[in-house]
């Protein structure tokens, strides 16, 4: 029903995942969003570094806890993507590259790591391959965990939403996806994704409805009181 005084707001997307959802707003922005640039005196520069291990070390616990529940109730392709984003945080990118930057810049681990990702994400967009365009999203699905845990404050959790939550984004990544309670989560609207992206199969295997290439920012400059999302039509 809507309030008195409302009106209702149709927009059409590409159908991802089918279902109907029903919910309220939840605005899902992520640790990248504002990154600070911050010098960091040199007495304090192992310091700095030690913070980022911690980190990195958090997010490599996360994606083993999600990789072992996945074994038991997710698709294979989860435990495939969730191996792939082990072996990167293993990759001298994530580890020495990180730390040497640090010492040798001497500004703050979210800086820096921010600009070694985007320097990547250039990379590798501009391979018009599926393939590659997947390893850009499993990059920035890897460095928005870290960034979280360098950044805890500002990170919400998918699993911690309210019920009836439909959840708004610009780009729905892996392992938020698999985070994500089926039990809470009302359906996914996004700006961008496929049909056959990671974070598709994922909602799918959850049956948790999903339609993209809907306006975000639009909705932002709106007072929603409730959404219905229909992952069949797209709508």
């Amino acid at each position: 029903m809507i309030p008195s005084g409302s009106e209702e707001l149709i927009l059409r997307g590409l159908p991802i995942s089918k279902g109907i959802g029903i919910g309220f707003p939840v605005f899902f922005a992520s640790a990248e969003d504002h990154i600070p640039e911050v010098a960091i005196p040199k007495k304090e520069v192992e310091i700095e570094i030690d913070r980022y291990r911690r980190a990195l070390d958090l997010s490599r616990k996360d994606v083993e806890t999600l990789q072992r529940h996945s074994l038991n109730d997710g698709p294979p392709e989860v435990v495939s993507i969730l191996g792939t984003h082990l072996e990167m945080m293993q990759d001298p990118m994530l580890t020495s590259v990180i730390e040497d930057r640090i010492r040798d810049m001497q500004k703050n681990t979210e800086s820096i790591f921010h600009r070694l990702i985007e320097e990547y994400k250039i990379r590798f967009s501009s391979l018009q391959d599926h393939y590659f365009q997947e390893r850009v999203r499993d990059i920035v699905d890897v460095s928005r965990r870290i960034l979280g845990h360098l950044r805890p404050l500002e990170r919400m959790k998918m699993g911690e939403v309210p019920h009836n939550s439909i959840i708004l984004a610009h780009e729905l990544l892996p392992s938020e996806t698999v985070e994500a309670n089926s039990s809470l989560v009302s359906a996914f609207i996004t700006s961008v994704g496929g049909i056959t992206s990671h974070a598709a199969i994922i909602a799918r295997a959850k049956g948790i409805p999903y339609v993209a290439n809907i306006d975000i920012r639009q909705l932002k400059k709106l007072d929603i009181h409730s959404l219905i999302v229909d992952g069949s039509l797209g709508l």
